[in-house]
């Protein structure tokens, strides 16, 4: 084998991009932008995913273009099409299972923990990004984390009626 002495190629320079958060591509938000010298706002349609172009107006009337990414926020991450949450847990519940109750971005949702759960993770159906076009609607993901000191909501009853 020959080296061959041609240039490497340059690597294209990143475009413009919006940085949102994961409630604002769950539901829709209207974003400020500040790229170079250029300055505009975007709405984020419900569903955007990293990756997607958003038109941005500028302040001039122009329009360009940006890529969507979606940076962790509130406790909340994207991947792909889901959501992931981490919960703190009991330590019993982890051990023992039972019921708990999740405070989700849609409100409290209750799941069943099976005893001696192995990945503490929980899939709560269709709670994460929305349909959009060609993209199924996504999942919520909750990692399951035990406490530090955390009592049951049993043992907290038992404790303050005794």
């Amino acid at each position: 084998l020959q080296a061959v002495d041609a240039p490497i190629p340059a690597l294209p320079s990143p475009g413009p991009s919006v940085g949102v958060t994961p409630l604002q591509a769950l539901q829709g938000d209207w974003v400020h932008v500040q790229c170079t010298e250029r300055r505009g706002r975007v709405w984020i349609s419900p569903g955007a995913r990293t990756g997607d172009l958003a038109a941005v107006t500028d302040d001039e009337g122009g329009a360009f273009h940006a890529a969507v990414v979606i940076r962790p926020s509130d406790g909340l991450a994207v991947v792909g099409d889901d959501l992931h949450m981490t919960v703190e847990a009991c330590p019993r519940l982890l051990r023992d299972g039972g019921r708990i109750e999740i405070a989700t971005h849609a409100g409290p949702r209750s799941a069943w923990v099976t005893p001696g759960l192995m990945s503490p993770r929980l899939r709560l159906r269709d709670l994460g990004l929305p349909a959009r076009a060609d993209r199924p609607q996504g999942h919520l993901f909750v990692t399951l984390q035990a406490g530090t000191g955390s009592a049951s909501p049993a043992e907290d009853m038992l404790a303050r009626f005794s």
